[in-house]
């Protein structure tokens, strides 16, 4: 299997567009002790260690003798997989961090906030109340309070609210 080599620094965690792993050569300053194992990053975002080992275009920076994913590529990860809150993977990495001291803390912190930027946000669920009105609007009386039951009283889809 060959690799693709990318530079991770401080500007930013990097994104394989390979489908080959990605090993990342360290550059001086890098925080990589305070980086979780994939064992460990998988664990912070909820999927199993094959999952992300097997997935193409995980960012890894070598370590000694194993692997690290960057703080910003596991809060990628999450937003990737929704398993667990992003945001809270993000505090988990930094007070994870805060073992390898206070520089470390800092610098992982720094690339977990640049990383968060990069979550797409979501939208805020649907005006109920403005959906109704529509319903109201454009359906037949007995549909539109139909639709207004489940909406209102959180029935259980495929339950019939009328008649």
């Amino acid at each position: 299997m060959s690799l693709q080599h990318v530079t991770v620094g401080r500007a930013g965690f990097a994104h394989a567009l390979g489908k080959q792993p990605t090993i990342c050569d360290r550059e001086p300053g890098l925080p990589v002790e305070a980086y979780p194992s994939l064992r460990a990053a998988a664990k912070l975002i909820g999927v199993s260690p094959s999952t992300l080992s097997r997935r193409p275009g995980v960012v890894r920076v070598s370590a000694a003798n194993q692997e690290r994913i960057p703080a910003g590529e596991v809060v990628r990860l999450a937003a990737i997989y929704r398993r667990r809150r992003v945001s809270r993977v993000a505090a988990a990495l930094v007070e994870r961090a805060a073992s390898a001291g206070p520089e470390a803390q800092e610098l992982v912190g720094a690339e977990v906030d640049r990383a968060m930027e990069q979550v797409p946000v979501s939208s805020p669920g649907p005006d109920i109340g403005a959906f109704i009105t529509e319903a109201r609007r454009r359906l037949p009386e007995e549909l539109a309070a139909q639709v207004e039951a489940t909406l209102r009283h959180n029935v259980e889809p495929g339950h019939s609210t009328v008649g």
